[in-house]
């Protein structure tokens, strides 16, 4: 079903700036909202709030841990992609994902791509 309706959202400024920046285009129906360009953390949570409402979130990793090696949670490496990291090697640092036999490296890249609208 894809009954108008207007997005309103609370959260940091950078989200805050996203929301008025597209305000204009964020009402009516979600099928006709334009996706946010960019890759800062407004653009990212934006996104993701209308791939929802249009039903077209496709999540690349279901499972609920990323790295079997290290335990960490997809929850854990998605929140730091969403908070603006954007290399893989950068996710590792932060999560320790990725540091043991690397096997979820390539998962990490793809969220990565996912979260930044690639």
């Amino acid at each position: 079903m894809d009954e108008a309706f207007t997005l309103k959202g609370t959260g940091c400024r950078s989200v805050y700036d996203v929301i008025r920046k597209y305000k204009s285009q964020l009402r009516g129906k979600p099928s006709e909202w334009v996706l946010p360009k960019g890759n800062g953390h407004g653009e990212v949570l934006l996104r993701e709030v209308i791939l929802k409402a249009q039903n077209k979130w496709d999540f690349p990793y279901k499972e609920e841990e990323l790295c079997h090696c290290r335990m960490v949670p997809t929850e854990v490496v998605d929140r730091i992609v969403k908070l603006g990291t954007d290399h893989v090697e950068e996710v590792a640092r932060k999560t320790t994902a990725g540091t043991g036999c690397g096997t979820c490296r390539p998962i990490t890249e793809e969220i990565i791509k996912y979260r930044k609208g690639a």
